[in-house]
């Protein structure tokens, strides 16, 4: 299985710090128009569907801390609704919180393996600095 976070968005600036949440909801249908054309150029007769599963997954950093607060108002199942949430069965009350997603590559065969890795590869290229004032 392989995470690729991609797309970052400055969600909050205040005075004393700057925060940084990326989210991958929008990356499943551009990742695998990508692969797509990959497979196409070097002549494989499939497609993205039949050689990878792709999935959003909620990064799961900090998600216990929110279902703990939230419970203080509402006598709520956390394990239920873990489970719920991180397989994309949000609450409503869940829309309030900044939870990072990530798209997740799963190769069906082995042979499309080096091509997720080469993926992240790319993906992950980029550096950015975060900086925090105050």
């Amino acid at each position: 299985m392989v995470k690729i976070p991609m797309h970052s968005v400055i969600d909050l600036i205040t005075n004393s710090s700057t925060e940084i949440f990326t989210y991958s909801e929008n990356s499943l249908e551009p990742a695998k128009e990508l692969i797509n054309e990959i497979l196409k150029l070097q002549g494989v007769d499939k497609t993205c569907d039949d050689v990878f599963d792709l999935s959003i997954q909620f990064d799961e950093y900090g998600l216990d801390q929110y279902i703990e607060f939230e419970n203080y108002d509402r006598d709520i199942d956390g394990d239920e609704i873990r489970k719920q949430i991180l397989e994309g069965n949000k609450p409503d009350w869940f829309e309030d919180y900044h939870v990072e997603t990530n798209l997740v590559i799963e190769p069906k065969d082995e042979a499309y393996a080096n091509l997720a890795e080469l993926m992240v590869k790319f993906l992950y290229s980029p550096s950015h600095d975060e900086h925090m004032w105050g």
